[in-house]
């Protein structure tokens, strides 16, 4: 494992050279955005969406688009960068390079809904919606924003070989699913074909860049959901990350860190609804 104090000097390095601006310009966004980024989190890829993307856009009538963070999935020959603005700058010229219907809504999980966050403030222009599942800031204190049981198992299903069993340890941290229905994530989620080597590295980048992460509010109408049966990350940390940023925020009663996984049609109506929603005013 990488030291950690080398990652902390690096990570200021790469925080000064990814130029990452915070336009406080008025953007003047569309009622809903033409298509929408989903981005991933801590140590996944995009393909661990599953059918949600599908399910997300035959709902809402526009193209979906899963693009991996840099040093994960169909990226994992680059390195994990050390900051969230580096990951967002990164991100930044992978969609301003791709031909993505404008204007675009960007939809994060865990880690992935900070750097939506931080490609929003990036992209204010291109980006005119911001949904956030299940993230967290240093509004709320290190062992809310990883429980410490949940690096406990995170730290068990590094040293497990089995595809199988590694996958089922994790889904049943992430949902509060029943024993049937975590298994059959699990073996869905083993059959991906592999892409490179082990992962633990780049997850331990990605961990060292989400703990210095700061919330900073943006100009787009952001939307925050949260999971009461989240074991990984404490559900206050959503709630005070809407309450910092003057974002709508809605919790579901049951369901564990991976909201949309377990309860992918909650999660969609509720985008569904607050796109609705007049955000002009």
């Amino acid at each position: 494992m990488e030291d950690f104090g080398r990652l902390r000097d690096e990570s200021a390095n790469q925080l000064h050279e990814s130029c990452v601006f915070w336009h406080p310009c008025v953007v003047p966004f569309a009622a809903r955005p033409a298509s929408w980024v989903l981005l991933r989190g801590l140590g996944r890829e995009a393909r661990h969406w599953f059918d949600f993307p599908q399910q997300l856009s035959a709902t809402l009538g526009v193209p979906v688009h899963c693009i991996d963070l840099p040093g994960i999935g169909a990226r994992d020959d680059t390195v994990v960068p050390c900051t969230i603005d580096a990951m967002a700058h990164d991100l930044a010229n992978t969609v301003e390079a791709q031909a993505l219907q404008r204007p675009l809504g960007v939809c994060g999980i865990s880690l992935g809904g900070m750097v939506a966050m931080s490609l929003a403030g990036t992209l204010p222009v291109s980006v005119s919606h911001l949904v956030m599942i299940n993230a967290s800031s240093r509004l709320s204190q290190p062992f809310d924003r990883l429980l410490p049981s949940a690096l406990g198992v995170l730290l068990r299903a590094a040293r497990i070989s089995d595809d199988v069993e590694r996958e089922q340890l994790i889904h049943s941290l992430v949902t509060n699913g029943e024993p049937e229905q975590v298994l059959a994530w699990a073996e869905r989620a083993a059959q991906l074909p592999r892409r490179g080597g082990p992962q633990l590295g780049q997850a331990v980048r990605q961990l060292v860049a989400a703990l210095q992460f700061k919330a900073r509010r943006v100009p787009q109408p952001t939307l925050v959901l949260s999971a009461q049966g989240d074991r990984m990350v404490a559900p206050g940390c959503s709630r005070r990350l809407a309450n910092h940023l003057g974002a709508a925020h809605e919790s579901h009663p049951t369901a564990g860190h991976d909201l949309p996984l377990e309860d992918p049609q909650w999660v969609i109506e509720r985008m569904k609804r607050w796109l609705a929603t007049d955000h002009r005013a």
